[in-house]
């Protein structure tokens, strides 16, 4: 148990590291229920605390659901999955940069809203970085719903194109919905 409570320290200040060295760069979004935007300038369950009220939460509620797990705050570890898990399922939206995809959102179930949310997000992002010529094939996005990966065949533009709400209306008309 040390071990890992280490590791997850060292990996902590290791990712405030990174954070601090990126020149104010934004590489996290939660997007609200009513498709609000906000960029995430620490790690996500800094940000949640930090803004409690806004997710339904207080931040003592989240302190105790750390004490709970006995992890430190802001630790991310299981403490955090459960915070997260409550917040997607009052619809907000997540999305962090990661090396492995480039971006990764994660929510509690596609709908036609939030694929329209996400559309705004993709195409804020291509608009303010100039990216919008970005070759189809490149800035991959993987959509995670819950604890499953939904797909990972998503890019930037794809989104920013409608992609998602395409594959929504598929998944409703394959239902007969």
């Amino acid at each position: 148990m040390y071990v890992v409570n280490l590791w997850q320290k060292i990996h902590c200040k290791w990712r405030l590291w990174v954070a601090s060295k990126t020149s104010g760069d934004v590489h996290a979004w939660w997007i609200s229920p009513e498709g609000v935007i906000y960029e995430v300038r620490t790690t996500h369950i800094e940000f949640t605390s930090a803004h409690a009220e806004n997710f339904g939460w207080t931040f003592n509620r989240i302190l105790k659901v750390f004490k709970k797990y006995k992890e430190t705050f802001p630790i991310e570890g299981k403490a955090r999955d459960e915070i997260f898990r409550n917040i997607y399922s009052k619809n907000w939206i997540r999305i962090r940069y990661d090396h492995s995809v480039e971006y990764m959102i994660a929510l509690n179930a596609l709908t036609e809203s939030k694929a329209g949310f996400i559309k705004d997000w993709a195409l804020s992002l291509l608009m303010v970085n100039g990216a919008w010529n970005v070759p189809k094939g490149k800035r991959a996005v993987g959509l995670n719903d819950m604890d499953k990966i939904l797909d990972e065949g998503f890019t930037l533009r794809g989104i920013a194109e409608g992609v998602l709400q395409d594959k929504y209306i598929q998944k409703k008309e394959s239902r007969g919905n």
